[in-house]
């Protein structure tokens, strides 16, 4: 019991830190890039440039760490890239200058969310009455500081300006490194689901076939998608009405 605790104590500073990060920047980040001197057109291409990158180098990452088995040390890199690329931001004036930025960034946020579930789901607890923690009491956190990260952000534009947000999700995000390294590694066995120990030839199939995972995790995401919407349209009215 003392340690599903401190794991799940753990993985709930390594989420806090995560999603906090989202939290300080997404809601305001389109405010920011035209504080850069991005145009409506220039800044949805930005935006769109940098979601497409995102799907496609979410599962490369997740490919690279799964064949290395290096979670925790691909999660660390990648939110010290994601720091430093905020950090840029502030540099960064007119389209390809903030371009560059912003897929330098969006390709080094895209593995963050998806590493930090393998690693907590691999030590979740599968069933009732089995060992592990509940991996919605992490996700929880992860959402409560998103809204709280989101509020914070707002005082700090309000006083200080957009600039703010980049300096809060930049630390948050050199938080991950001090939090990865003592959550429990990825198990080398998890991925095994044959008797045998061989690795299925398209794992995918396995994921589908899990009707009942699908659903939890489809209305899971939806709700988290829809508060993040909400929050995200009510800062930029805020944001909107600032002098």
């Amino acid at each position: 019991m003392t340690v599903e605790r401190g794991a799940l104590l753990r993985f709930m500073t390594l989420y806090a830190a995560l999603f906090s990060a989202f939290g300080f920047a997404s809601p305001f980040l389109p405010a920011f890039l035209a504080e850069r001197g991005l145009g409506p057109e220039e800044l949805g291409f930005v935006l769109g440039a940098s979601t497409a990158l995102r799907l496609v180098c979410g599962p490369v990452a997740g490919h690279l760490a799964d064949r290395i088995q290096a979670f925790r040390a691909e999660l660390a890199v990648c939110a010290i890239v994601a720091a430093t690329a905020a950090l840029l931001y502030l540099a960064a004036h007119g389209f390809w200058t903030v371009m560059a930025v912003s897929l330098l960034q969006a390709a080094a946020l895209a593995p963050l969310v998806p590493l930090a579930d393998a690693l907590s789901l691999a030590h979740a607890r599968p069933r009732q009455n089995t060992g592990g923690f509940e991996y919605g009491r992490v996700r929880g956190v992860g959402s409560a500081a998103f809204v709280a990260g989101t509020l914070l952000a707002g005082q700090a534009v309000g006083g200080y300006g957009l600039s703010a947000i980049m300096w809060l999700s930049a630390t948050a995000l050199l938080t991950i490194p001090i939090a990865a390294p003592f959550v429990p590694p990825f198990p080398e066995n998890a991925a095994r689901d044959k008797p045998n120990g061989e690795i299925p030839r398209r794992p995918w199939l396995t994921l589908l076939r899990q009707r009942d995972r699908i659903k939890i995790v489809a209305a899971g995401e939806l709700l988290d998608r829809s508060l993040r919407s909400l929050i995200a349209a009510r800062t930029a009215c805020v944001v909107l009405a600032l002098p």
